[in-house]
């Protein structure tokens, strides 16, 4: 009988159906499987293709990230690469131009020691040139002005050897 009803009873044809029963409760739902989803790259999200508790198969994709950030990133790290490479090369260059300049110096260098050696030999021809004039100029063969240049040409010869080591060490 029906609560509502009057207190008659209704009566109809029996019929053959599914029959459907509802179940409800109450409480927390646990999922039977978790999987901790992690990422190697992070950024922003541009797009997402799953959601919660969707059933989800290796190799779906699940979101993409805005490549935008990453993407100015590279380029910055282009410029870098670049820029050090511009480094190396003037790095290189000053290598370069260091031993281009000591082969220079080591060039001065040898050309003041013969510069040297040739005073050295002009000052010991001339000193041999005084020695073997000075007896004659004491007995009288040599006047004082043919004797003077040899003494003056002994003097130059000793200034230029001087000279000439003074040119040697500043090119050492």
């Amino acid at each position: 009988p029906d609560p509502d009803s009057d207190g008659t009873y209704v009566y109809t044809a029996v019929e053959r159906t599914d029959l459907r029963a509802t179940v409800s409760s109450t409480g927390t739902l646990q999922a039977l499987e978790s999987v901790d989803v992690g990422t190697q790259v992070s950024g922003q999200v541009a797009a997402v293709y799953a959601d919660f508790n969707d059933r989800v198969e290796a190799g779906d994709l699940l979101a993409v990230l805005d490549t935008e950030t990453l993407d100015a990133a590279l380029q910055n790290a282009l410029a870098g690469v670049a820029q050090a490479q511009a480094g190396l090369g003037q790095a290189r260059a000053g290598v370069e131009q260091a031993q281009a300049t000591e082969g220079q110096s080591r060039a001065q260098v040898a050309q003041a020691q013969a510069q040297l050696t040739q005073a050295q030999a002009t000052l010991a021809d001339a000193r041999a040139t005084l020695s073997r004039n000075a007896p004659l100029a004491e007995l009288g063969y040599l006047s004082q002005s043919e004797f003077q240049p040899l003494q003056t040409a002994v003097q130059t010869a000793e200034a230029s050897v001087g000279s000439q080591q003074a040119a040697l060490r500043s090119a050492q």
